[in-house]
């Protein structure tokens, strides 16, 4: 195993999941490829940790393909140069971003909160399965979140 491995020498190529629309916008775990001839895959679970990749799975190709063929894996249709501080997430219309640790944050927090409004608004005019579709997108958007909870728990008691 070369551990670590500097973010210089990979490409993002994939995450590693296969998300249902229920569970979108999120945040995913990026899947490396190590740069040169013979490639390898870095899967999760790791920390990127001073520009570097650390203790991540390595696998070759054909194991990416296995596991994109049995939904454990999402392969990009190009590849992503990684940067330190970056974030990758897939948001509702499914597009793959990667962005800024903060400006990935805001741009979820503000889909959260949209969300929640639209969730609240959905409840007062007793459209509960509005309410609740928006309450988890707001979740999925940001967890820290109380009010989806809190909308949850009143369509519940309905």
């Amino acid at each position: 195993m070369h551990d670590p491995h500097p973010i210089a020498e990979l490409e993002i190529i994939g995450y590693a999941a296969a998300l249902p629309d229920t569970m979108l916008p999120a945040v995913v775990p990026p899947v490396f490829r190590v740069k040169g001839d013979q490639p390898r895959i870095l899967l999760p679970p790791f920390t990127i940790k001073d520009a570097a990749v650390h203790g991540a799975i390595s696998v070759g190709s054909e194991e990416l393909e296995t596991l994109a063929e049995a939904d454990e894996v999402t392969t990009l249709s190009e590849p992503i140069e990684p940067e330190a501080n970056h974030e990758l997430w897939v948001g509702l219309d499914r597009q793959v971003r990667y962005d800024e640790v903060d400006a990935a944050s805001a741009e979820l927090r503000d889909i959260a909160m949209e969300h929640v409004y639209l969730a609240t608004e959905a409840l007062r005019a007793g459209n509960l399965d509005d309410a609740e579709n928006h309450s988890r997108i707001a979740l999925c958007a940001d967890d820290r979140l109380m009010e989806p909870l809190a909308i949850t728990a009143a369509i519940a008691r309905t």
